[in-house]
């Protein structure tokens, strides 16, 4: 937790809220004033709270943390047809967001649902 900080604010998989005060009047006529300092974690499991970005396979909690995931087929032609499930921004162009749920066939994009909410159902041009 960085000092001086004041209010709600977020670092390190947590949220930390610092604008609560504990106040003390002290019978010499001062008055003394604490922060308290609540940490909450900004995710229900502590699995995706601990997470660092990189692969993570957990047999014993039966889970997968990873980038970007994808399922699918190619054909002869190396044309894709699946789905795009992440961020997949170090191997697509910048013509679309990088993070979200993408499917693809024979090569086209057709659909995709972006992490703001925003979506898109069909094929560009003949879609």
């Amino acid at each position: 937790m960085v000092q001086g900080k004041k209010g709600f604010y977020w670092e390190d998989a947590m949220i930390y809220d610092t604008s609560t005060y504990l106040v003390c009047y002290l019978p010499w006529g001062g008055t003394f004033y604490q922060a308290i300092a609540f940490a909450h974690n900004v995710y229900p499991s502590s699995l995706l709270n601990s997470w660092n970005g990189q692969l993570v396979i957990d047999k014993e909690k039966n889970a997968i943390l990873t980038r970007m995931l994808s399922a699918g087929v190619k054909d002869s032609e190396n044309r894709f047809s699946g789905v795009l499930l992440g961020d997949w921004s170090e191997y697509g162009d910048d013509s679309i967001d990088p993070i979200g749920l993408y499917g693809f066939a024979h090569g086209i994009q057709t659909y995709g649902f972006k992490v703001d909410g925003t979506g898109f159902i069909g094929a560009a041009g003949d879609g």
